[in-house]
């Protein structure tokens, strides 16, 4: 199956899902509303500062409701194995988490389609800048934000606590889109500045990999200032405990070393159930038969199981393995199908009968 044809069917079957329940878009809207509706009575502000403070909130509201659909996105497969039958089929694997981003940016998409007119109401928005400019915002921070909580989505999907373990691993990454979509999205409401440095920012910062590295580098370049520049250098310094980084006396060190420890971390657990699922159909594969006795013109030729074409006639005698999946056309016999059903008494064949490759005669 084709990578194109594999993402759209799960892309598809989520969406046909989503539709049914309703789960993640309800959740969605009521977290985002909610955020509307306190903040516009705990600030009241005036048109002038509503283009100032928008960009945050807005922001901030779909950050957070974002993180609803991320979860549940990828729990769905979580019931009845559906995650692990998926990692044993033939099926392309980055097809799965192209389809979960595409459903993703969707979902926080129809979120954003149904929310700004309440924000413009609410806070009585209007845009002094270049307005279509809002839409390339909108579009490649939303995809930042997606792509970035999709893969830590996947990545926390089996952890005990997932619903706390993902904003913990995605919010301090996705600081650099975040900042780019708050101002840019404040330099075009307010238009004072202009907002090409920070659409240029999310450019780049579109891919998961990519904000993994500026979240990094801002980590350790912020650091080094810090300890260069600042007063981290200095004898009995302590850092204080706050949520935002306020001065040039705070060290972020230990964030870039865990943030590069853990993705390294789950590259190398990813090779190594890669490397076990292979081991697994490999020693699955090596129970089958290697050769098989083809009739050609009468006789018994004894060919390698490669070399079987569709429509190949070939004898199983008693105690030998049945070379491929095919069917009975002569004879009656008793075949030992305890490797796939785990039946330990044999299934009497006759002519007509399927019968599955690697079971004995």
């Amino acid at each position: 199956m084709s990578l194109l044809a594999v993402t759209r069917a799960t892309l598809a079957k989520d969406l046909r899902l989503e539709w049914r329940s309703k789960d993640a878009i309800n959740s969605m809207l009521f977290f985002a509303l909610l955020v509307v509706v306190v903040f516009s009575f705990s600030f009241d502000p005036n048109a002038e500062e509503s283009r100032q403070i928008a960009g945050g909130l807005i922001w901030v509201a779909f950050l957070f409701a974002a993180v609803v659909a991320l979860n549940q996105t990828w729990a769905r497969e979580l019931r009845n194995q559906v995650l692990d039958a998926y990692r044993v089929s033939p099926a392309p694997a980055n097809s799965l988490f192209m389809a979960k981003a595409l459903g993703n940016f969707v979902f926080v998409v129809l979120l954003e389609a149904l929310m700004t007119p309440l924000f413009i109401i609410f806070y009585k928005l209007r845009a002094l800048g270049p307005g279509w400019e809002l839409i390339p915002i909108a579009a490649l921070g939303t995809w930042a934000l997606v792509v970035n909580g999709t893969f830590f989505a996947a990545i926390s999907i089996r952890t005990r606590a997932r619903e706390i373990m993902l904003p913990l691993l995605l919010f301090p990454l996705s600081i650099p889109a975040l900042l780019g979509m708050v101002n840019a999205t404040t330099a075009v409401l307010t238009g004072e500045d202009s907002a090409r440095f920070w659409i240029a920012l999310l450019v780049a910062g579109v891919r998961a990999r990519h904000m993994a590295v500026l979240g990094v580098l801002a980590a350790y370049a912020w650091s080094l200032w810090a300890l260069t520049l600042g007063d981290a250098g200095e004898p009995g310094m302590r850092m204080r405990f706050s949520f935002l980084a306020a001065s040039g006396d705070d060290i972020y060190l230990e964030v870039a070393a865990a943030v590069t420890t853990f993705l390294l971390g789950g590259r190398y657990a990813e090779a190594r159930a890669k490397r076990r699922a292979g081991a697994a159909l490999h020693a699955l594969l090596d129970l089958g038969a290697k050769q098989a006795s083809v009739l050609r013109d009468g006789r018994e030729v004894r060919l390698p199981i490669a070399q079987l074409a569709v429509g190949d006639r070939f004898v199983v005698r008693p105690g030998e393995k049945v070379a491929t999946d095919g069917e009975v056309v002569e004879g009656i016999s008793a075949i030992d199908v305890s490797l796939v059903t785990g039946e330990s008494v044999p299934v009497e064949v006759e002519p007509g009968d399927p019968v599955v490759g690697a079971t004995v005669n």
